[in-house]
Protein backbone atom coordinates (compact mmCIF):
# COMPACT_ATOMS: atom_id res chain seq x y z
CA UNK A 1 0.00 0.00 0.00
CA UNK A 2 1.18 3.79 -0.93
CA UNK A 3 2.68 5.43 2.43
CA UNK A 4 2.52 9.45 2.27
CA UNK A 5 6.60 8.76 2.19
CA UNK A 6 6.49 6.34 -0.55
CA UNK A 7 4.52 9.32 -2.27
CA UNK A 8 6.76 12.32 -1.53
CA UNK A 9 9.54 10.40 -2.64
CA UNK A 10 7.67 10.00 -6.10
CA UNK A 11 6.98 13.17 -6.31
CA UNK A 12 10.53 14.12 -5.88
CA UNK A 13 11.67 11.41 -9.00
CA UNK A 14 9.14 13.46 -10.63
CA UNK A 15 10.08 16.74 -9.65
CA UNK A 16 14.09 15.83 -10.54
CA UNK A 17 13.03 14.26 -14.18
CA UNK A 18 11.06 18.23 -14.81
CA UNK A 19 14.01 20.04 -13.29
CA UNK A 20 16.29 17.39 -16.00
CA UNK A 21 14.56 18.17 -18.73
CA UNK A 22 14.47 21.90 -18.19
CA UNK A 23 17.84 21.97 -17.44
CA UNK A 24 18.73 20.14 -21.18
CA UNK A 25 16.65 22.69 -22.72
CA UNK A 26 17.81 25.80 -21.05
CA UNK A 27 21.75 24.32 -21.50
CA UNK A 28 20.81 24.14 -25.13
CA UNK A 29 20.87 27.65 -25.71
CA UNK A 30 24.16 27.96 -24.62
CA UNK A 31 25.55 25.94 -27.96
CA UNK A 32 25.82 28.01 -30.91
CA UNK A 33 23.07 27.20 -32.95
CA UNK A 34 19.39 28.44 -34.69
CA UNK A 35 18.30 31.37 -31.85
CA UNK A 36 15.02 29.92 -33.03
CA UNK A 37 15.52 26.42 -32.76
CA UNK A 38 16.89 26.95 -29.06
CA UNK A 39 13.86 28.96 -28.36
CA UNK A 40 11.63 25.67 -29.43
CA UNK A 41 13.78 23.12 -27.77
CA UNK A 42 13.24 25.13 -24.34
CA UNK A 43 9.85 25.95 -25.06
CA UNK A 44 8.95 22.34 -25.98
CA UNK A 45 11.27 21.44 -22.63
CA UNK A 46 9.09 23.37 -20.32
CA UNK A 47 5.71 22.12 -21.74
CA UNK A 48 6.98 18.76 -21.31
CA UNK A 49 8.08 19.34 -18.05
CA UNK A 50 4.78 20.41 -17.09
CA UNK A 51 2.77 18.04 -18.39
CA UNK A 52 4.92 15.03 -16.59
CA UNK A 53 4.23 17.26 -13.22
CA UNK A 54 1.00 17.16 -14.22
CA UNK A 55 -0.08 13.56 -15.19
CA UNK A 56 2.60 11.89 -12.40
CA UNK A 57 0.84 14.10 -9.54
CA UNK A 58 -2.62 13.13 -10.36
CA UNK A 59 -1.55 9.18 -10.99
CA UNK A 60 0.18 9.59 -7.51
CA UNK A 61 -2.72 10.79 -6.23
CA UNK A 62 -5.27 8.40 -7.73
CA UNK A 63 -2.69 5.60 -6.23
CA UNK A 64 -2.78 7.60 -3.07
CA UNK A 65 -6.66 7.36 -2.46
CA UNK A 66 -6.64 4.17 -3.84
CA UNK A 67 -4.09 2.68 -1.23
CA UNK A 68 -6.02 5.14 1.32
CA UNK A 69 -9.47 3.47 0.26
CA UNK A 70 -7.77 0.12 0.60
CA UNK A 71 -6.65 0.39 4.14
CA UNK A 72 -10.05 1.87 5.28
CA UNK A 73 -11.80 -1.24 3.95
CA UNK A 74 -9.19 -3.75 5.41
CA UNK A 75 -9.50 -1.84 9.26
CA UNK A 76 -13.10 -2.53 8.40
CA UNK A 77 -12.44 -6.50 7.76
CA UNK A 78 -10.13 -6.72 10.40
CA UNK A 79 -12.63 -7.76 13.19
CA UNK A 80 -14.07 -10.25 10.72
CA UNK A 81 -11.76 -13.55 11.76
CA UNK A 82 -13.12 -13.12 15.56
CA UNK A 83 -16.64 -12.49 14.34
CA UNK A 84 -16.10 -15.80 11.90
CA UNK A 85 -15.30 -17.54 15.50
CA UNK A 86 -18.38 -16.48 17.51
CA UNK A 87 -20.18 -17.54 14.58
CA UNK A 88 -18.80 -21.14 14.51
CA UNK A 89 -18.80 -21.09 18.77
CA UNK A 90 -22.32 -20.45 18.16
CA UNK A 91 -22.76 -22.92 15.72
CA UNK A 92 -21.29 -25.49 17.82
CA UNK A 93 -23.33 -24.83 21.28
CA UNK A 94 -26.60 -24.90 19.02
CA UNK A 95 -25.34 -28.47 17.51
CA UNK A 96 -24.66 -29.76 20.99
CA UNK A 97 -27.46 -28.88 22.47
CA UNK A 98 -29.42 -30.05 20.01
CA UNK A 99 -27.86 -33.67 20.16
CA UNK A 100 -28.55 -33.29 23.73
CA UNK A 101 -31.93 -32.91 23.04
CA UNK A 102 -31.99 -35.61 20.41
CA UNK A 103 -30.47 -38.06 23.29
CA UNK A 104 -32.92 -37.26 25.54
CA UNK A 105 -35.48 -37.86 23.30
CA UNK A 106 -33.58 -41.41 22.36
CA UNK A 107 -33.40 -42.47 26.67
CA UNK A 108 -37.08 -41.40 26.72
CA UNK A 109 -37.91 -44.13 24.27
CA UNK A 110 -36.90 -46.77 26.12
CA UNK A 111 -38.55 -48.55 28.61
CA UNK A 112 -37.91 -47.90 32.57
CA UNK A 113 -36.72 -51.64 32.92
CA UNK A 114 -33.95 -51.32 29.86
CA UNK A 115 -30.83 -50.20 30.90
CA UNK A 116 -27.98 -48.87 28.35
CA UNK A 117 -23.88 -49.18 28.87
CA UNK A 118 -23.85 -45.74 29.95
CA UNK A 119 -26.58 -46.28 32.50
CA UNK A 120 -24.47 -48.78 34.35
CA UNK A 121 -21.65 -47.30 34.47
CA UNK A 122 -22.31 -45.18 37.14
CA UNK A 123 -23.79 -47.74 39.15
CA UNK A 124 -21.14 -49.79 39.07
CA UNK A 125 -18.89 -47.56 40.19
CA UNK A 126 -20.66 -46.71 43.42
CA UNK A 127 -21.12 -50.45 44.05
CA UNK A 128 -22.08 -51.31 47.80
CA UNK A 129 -19.70 -53.83 49.26
CA UNK A 130 -15.52 -54.93 48.46
CA UNK A 131 -17.04 -57.36 45.62
CA UNK A 132 -18.23 -57.28 42.18
CA UNK A 133 -18.96 -61.15 40.31
CA UNK A 134 -18.98 -61.48 36.86
CA UNK A 135 -19.91 -63.96 34.52
CA UNK A 136 -18.44 -63.41 30.58
CA UNK A 137 -18.42 -65.76 27.69
CA UNK A 138 -15.88 -63.53 26.03
CA UNK A 139 -14.55 -60.89 28.31
CA UNK A 140 -14.65 -58.53 25.58
CA UNK A 141 -16.84 -55.95 27.88
CA UNK A 142 -14.22 -55.79 30.74
CA UNK A 143 -11.02 -55.50 28.56
CA UNK A 144 -9.39 -53.40 25.98
CA UNK A 145 -10.72 -56.09 23.79
CA UNK A 146 -14.25 -54.47 23.61
CA UNK A 147 -15.03 -52.17 21.06
CA UNK A 148 -14.86 -49.06 23.68
CA UNK A 149 -12.80 -48.43 26.57
CA UNK A 150 -14.94 -46.52 28.55
CA UNK A 151 -15.64 -49.04 31.00
CA UNK A 152 -12.32 -49.71 32.10
CA UNK A 153 -11.80 -46.38 33.87
CA UNK A 154 -14.81 -47.92 36.50
CA UNK A 155 -13.19 -51.25 36.76
CA UNK A 156 -9.57 -49.53 37.54
CA UNK A 157 -11.51 -47.22 39.82
CA UNK A 158 -13.20 -49.89 41.71
CA UNK A 159 -9.92 -51.70 41.72
CA UNK A 160 -8.20 -48.69 43.58
CA UNK A 161 -10.53 -48.60 46.17
CA UNK A 162 -10.54 -52.22 46.95
CA UNK A 163 -12.90 -53.91 45.02
CA UNK A 164 -12.21 -57.58 44.16
CA UNK A 165 -13.41 -58.49 40.95
CA UNK A 166 -14.11 -62.28 40.46
CA UNK A 167 -15.02 -63.54 36.67
CA UNK A 168 -16.36 -66.73 36.11
CA UNK A 169 -15.66 -67.63 32.35
CA UNK A 170 -15.93 -70.86 30.05
CA UNK A 171 -12.56 -73.08 30.24
CA UNK A 172 -11.69 -72.17 26.51
CA UNK A 173 -8.59 -71.88 24.77
CA UNK A 174 -9.91 -69.78 22.72
CA UNK A 175 -9.92 -67.25 25.68
CA UNK A 176 -6.18 -67.00 26.47
CA UNK A 177 -5.58 -63.78 24.75
CA UNK A 178 -9.25 -62.15 26.48
CA UNK A 179 -7.38 -63.58 30.35
CA UNK A 180 -4.39 -61.66 29.07
CA UNK A 181 -5.86 -58.65 28.42
CA UNK A 182 -8.13 -59.18 31.64
CA UNK A 183 -4.83 -58.85 33.67
CA UNK A 184 -3.12 -55.77 31.27
CA UNK A 185 -6.54 -54.14 33.09
CA UNK A 186 -5.58 -54.94 36.49
CA UNK A 187 -1.86 -54.61 36.35
CA UNK A 188 -1.64 -52.09 38.52
CA UNK A 189 -3.52 -54.03 41.18
CA UNK A 190 -3.25 -57.41 40.84
CA UNK A 191 -4.66 -59.07 43.93
CA UNK A 192 -7.52 -57.80 43.29
CA UNK A 193 -8.68 -59.97 40.27
CA UNK A 194 -9.78 -63.64 40.74
CA UNK A 195 -10.90 -65.89 37.77
CA UNK A 196 -13.10 -68.56 38.07
CA UNK A 197 -12.82 -71.22 34.80
CA UNK A 198 -16.04 -73.19 34.47
CA UNK A 199 -15.87 -76.14 32.00
CA UNK A 200 -17.41 -75.03 28.64
CA UNK A 201 -20.27 -77.35 28.69
CA UNK A 202 -21.66 -76.43 32.32
CA UNK A 203 -21.32 -72.92 31.59
CA UNK A 204 -23.64 -73.61 28.03
CA UNK A 205 -25.90 -74.99 30.68
CA UNK A 206 -26.18 -72.23 33.00
CA UNK A 207 -25.54 -68.84 31.37
CA UNK A 208 -26.75 -67.69 27.74
CA UNK A 209 -24.66 -63.76 28.12
CA UNK A 210 -23.32 -61.72 30.91
CA UNK A 211 -24.32 -61.33 34.74
CA UNK A 212 -23.09 -58.74 36.77
CA UNK A 213 -23.62 -59.06 40.68
CA UNK A 214 -23.11 -56.23 42.79
CA UNK A 215 -22.56 -56.65 46.39
CA UNK A 216 -22.55 -60.74 46.32
CA UNK A 217 -22.02 -61.27 49.93
CA UNK A 218 -25.10 -58.70 51.11
CA UNK A 219 -22.31 -56.37 53.00
CA UNK A 220 -24.00 -53.74 54.72
CA UNK A 221 -27.28 -55.34 55.33
CA UNK A 222 -27.65 -54.42 51.71
CA UNK A 223 -29.22 -57.36 48.81
CA UNK A 224 -26.69 -57.99 46.12
CA UNK A 225 -28.08 -56.98 42.59
CA UNK A 226 -28.07 -58.77 39.80
CA UNK A 227 -27.73 -57.39 36.24
CA UNK A 228 -28.40 -59.39 32.44
CA UNK A 229 -26.70 -58.61 29.41
CA UNK A 230 -29.46 -59.10 27.26
CA UNK A 231 -28.73 -61.73 24.47
CA UNK A 232 -29.20 -59.75 21.34
CA UNK A 233 -28.09 -58.09 18.30
CA UNK A 234 -25.96 -55.21 19.77
CA UNK A 235 -24.45 -55.55 23.02
CA UNK A 236 -24.78 -52.97 25.60
CA UNK A 237 -28.81 -53.29 26.85
CA UNK A 238 -29.28 -54.67 30.30
CA UNK A 239 -31.77 -55.14 32.46
CA UNK A 240 -31.98 -55.24 36.17
CA UNK A 241 -33.21 -58.95 37.32
CA UNK A 242 -35.91 -59.13 40.44
CA UNK A 243 -35.27 -59.51 43.40
CA UNK A 244 -36.83 -62.80 43.89
CA UNK A 245 -35.50 -64.59 40.58
CA UNK A 246 -31.63 -62.49 41.31
CA UNK A 247 -30.83 -65.50 44.40
CA UNK A 248 -31.40 -68.37 41.78
CA UNK A 249 -28.66 -66.39 39.21
CA UNK A 250 -26.04 -65.76 41.57
CA UNK A 251 -26.68 -68.63 43.62
CA UNK A 252 -25.49 -70.89 40.37
CA UNK A 253 -22.21 -68.26 40.67
CA UNK A 254 -21.51 -69.43 44.45
CA UNK A 255 -22.16 -72.50 43.44
CA UNK A 256 -19.04 -72.45 41.10
CA UNK A 257 -17.18 -70.48 43.54
CA UNK A 258 -17.57 -73.35 46.26
CA UNK A 259 -16.50 -76.22 43.85
CA UNK A 260 -13.41 -74.21 43.24
CA UNK A 261 -12.57 -74.09 46.81
CA UNK A 262 -12.71 -71.11 49.31
CA UNK A 263 -11.14 -68.89 47.30
CA UNK A 264 -10.85 -68.12 43.60
CA UNK A 265 -8.08 -69.07 41.81
CA UNK A 266 -5.39 -65.88 41.32
CA UNK A 267 -5.44 -64.30 37.94
CA UNK A 268 -1.73 -65.59 37.81
CA UNK A 269 -2.73 -69.13 38.35
CA UNK A 270 -5.31 -70.16 35.32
Amino acid sequence: MLKAADLAKEGFKLILLSVFIVSGAAISKLLPKDIALQNALLGIGGTLAIVIVIVGASVLSARYFQSQALEKSIEQLSPLPELIERAAVRHRDQGEETLRGLSGLIRAGYPEWLITEEALRPVESEATGKDIWIASPDLKNDTYLSEDHDLLPVIKGNAKRGVIYTYFIPDKPELASAENSLRDVFADFPQRLKVVKIRADEWDKCFIAHVMVLNPRSELQKKPRVYLELPIKGRGHWIAVDDEVAPKMFGRLQLFLQHQGSAALPAHAV
